[in-house]
């Protein structure tokens, strides 16, 4: 049951971000639904149900992407199994913790996926 719950949670995060999400930015910004459902799925669940939701979620994401396969699904299931792990050493039901850790997880992330290819680079960087 746990695990049919995960699946549905995260398979309609990605179809939330890329259908609904998508169409509704705000200058140019998007949340990162699946990241968000992840990290709340780990701070629920703990670290190996948010790292296999974050993996799922990022799969999902880099197959219908276009880009590189598996660097959202790294990303993904690294931040859902480092939240799930904060749950024992800090307050976490509290949503002034929730807040910036999501902040500082998507900063993150954003940081760690390589940008895509009509992205102009300086020489040096392909």
């Amino acid at each position: 049951m746990m695990l049919l719950l995960l699946l549905l949670v995260t398979v309609g995060g990605g179809v939330l971000q890329s259908t609904v999400v998508a169409a509704k930015s705000v200058g140019g910004v998007t949340p990162d639904v699946p990241l968000i459902l992840t990290v709340l799925i780990a701070l629920r669940h703990g670290p190996e149900s948010g790292c296999l939701a974050g993996f799922v979620a990022g799969l999902l994401q880099d197959a219908t992407g276009g880009g590189l396969v598996g660097v959202q699904a790294l990303t993904k299931g690294l931040a859902g199994f480092g939240m799930g792990l904060l749950v024992g050493r800090f307050w976490v039901t509290n949503p002034l913790v929730q807040v910036p850790g999501l902040v500082l997880l998507s900063v993150a992330e954003g940081l760690a996926v390589p940008p895509p290819a009509d992205v102009p680079l300086p020489s040096g960087f392909r």
